[in-house]
């Protein structure tokens, strides 16, 4: 897959199996260990996080992206998570009902497309 305006990095980190913890999520093209002072992008709200790095933000290019993780208040399993399209989502259409399932501990992704008029 190739890097342009379109483009959309997702990264997720959550506490592993259920557990209890806060993983804060730090991203940076630039720091190799990326940290809160450190980083061009951060997810640090309470329990996961997730970042979404799109291709017209500053800073992006075609190039390594290095993830740090913290252990926020305690000791902590987290499960982390980074994808690039194509993905494996179920695409959504509006008003049509789809069947999910998923086993304990694992989840589904499913994606759905807004348009933008640009002449609002």
């Amino acid at each position: 897959e190739v890097w342009n305006a379109s483009s959309v990095l997702r990264i997720d980190v959550t506490p592993a199996n259920g557990t209890l913890g806060d993983p804060d999520l730090y991203v940076s093209t630039l720091e190799t260990h990326p940290t809160i002072g450190h980083s061009q992008w951060h997810g640090i709200k309470v329990g996961g996080d997730t970042v979404e790095i799109r291709g017209n933000m500053a800073g992006t290019c075609a190039c390594p992206y290095y993830i740090g993780v913290r252990a926020y208040t305690a000791n902590l399993t987290f499960d982390i998570v980074a994808s690039f399209p194509p993905t494996n989502d179920i695409n959504l259409d509006s008003g049509i009902a789809v069947d999910g399932s998923a086993g304990a501990g694992e989840g589904q992704s499913y994606s759905f497309e807004v348009g933008y008029d640009a002449s609002d």
